[in-house]
């Protein structure tokens, strides 16, 4: 009998993912289980975009109770969460798919109780100061329903743009919440419409959504 004809030993136990010798699993190997997707998303800066959400309206509790340095305080820790979390992603490399729209949903709810936070502590500038804000909610609400229809989706585009509309925002919150002037607000909400614009035209020239877009320029120049 030569070596070809030899009867192989037995094969050695094997733990319970390592495959047969056709290739296959073993027959009493249990099923791989696939991640949960919950877990997966369980990033750090994902749990400070959830955070920020749920923290926004203790701001409008605030100034409900006309604590104004209280609600400066705490509009400024979640601004602070705002401009960290993104880097944290990059850092730690936990990006995930839904990063960008927790993001986009706790900015919505961070600077729409601070809008109500404001209607509580100077509504009477404010209400001089409607023309102003309302071109400002019109574009915006113009934009997101643009890319509503567009795309069945909301935009996360995060443009550098929406980046510097938002700073000059918070910028004029600041100011107003410490008794400030009307006119960093028009630098503002004027800011914030032109981010919208350039919104809306990311919206008209992309072919699909994308996220953590630069610039229209960027889409453009890379036909996206």
């Amino acid at each position: 009998m030569n070596n070809a004809e030899q009867i192989a030993p037995p094969p050695a136990n094997r733990g319970p993912n390592i495959p047969s010798g056709d290739g296959k699993p073993n027959s009493t190997a249990p099923e791989h289980v696939t991640s949960n997707p919950v877990i997966s998303n369980l990033t750090v800066p994902n749990i400070i975009c959830v955070l920020r959400a749920l923290l926004s309206p203790f701001m409008v509790l605030l100034a409900w109770n006309d604590q104004a340095q209280a609600t400066l305080i705490l509009f400024i820790v979640l601004t602070l969460s705002d401009t960290v979390d993104g880097k944290i992603a990059r850092w730690l490399d936990q990006r995930t798919e839904i990063g960008p729209k927790l993001d986009s949903i706790a900015d919505a709810a961070m600077y729409v109780c601070l809008a109500l936070s404001l209607l509580f502590l100077r509504a009477d500038l404010l209400a001089n100061e409607a023309i102003w804000i309302a071109a400002a909610i019109g574009s915006f609400i113009a934009a997101e329903c643009f890319a509503l229809l567009k795309f069945g989706k909301l935009p996360t585009y995060h443009t550098q743009t929406a980046k510097t509309a938002w700073l000059l925002v918070g910028i004029a919150a600041v100011n107003l919440l410490i008794g400030g002037p009307a006119w960093p607000l028009h630098i503002a909400m004027a800011s914030v419409i032109v981010a919208n614009i350039e919104s809306g035209l990311l919206t008209y020239f992309l072919k699909k959504p994308v996220s953590d877009v630069t610039s229209i320029f960027h889409v453009r120049g890379n036909k996206i």
